[in-house]
């Protein structure tokens, strides 16, 4: 059983193929944005695994999840689409793949 559940581990992770390290008031500014790109967007925290994650209102794909232990924001989509939501987010909201 063990090794099923590694291989199911390794299949969740390639799909945050991508992170980045941010912060705590980065992290703030993003999840605000976030929020702000749809409004079914929801933001959920496990206490469990202390890691949060950002997925739309009753589907089980999130698109983002942050590791507060390390620090670190994975996703799947390019450095500009998601880090642009921290301090440029008029100009990277419009046709934003998390906004459809």
């Amino acid at each position: 059983m063990k090794p099923v559940r590694l291989y199911e581990d390794f299949i969740n992770e390639g799909m945050f193929r991508t992170y980045n390290e941010i912060v705590g008031y980065e992290l703030d500014k993003f999840k605000e944005s976030y929020l702000e790109l749809h409004p079914d967007n929801v933001i959920t925290y496990d206490k469990k695994e202390d890691v949060t994650y950002g997925h739309r209102k009753g589907s089980r794909d999130s698109h983002w999840r942050y590791n507060h232990e390390d620090y670190r924001l994975h996703h799947d989509l390019k450095d500009r689409d998601v880090l642009g939501l921290i301090n440029f987010k008029k100009m990277v909201a419009k046709n934003h793949p998390w906004s459809k």
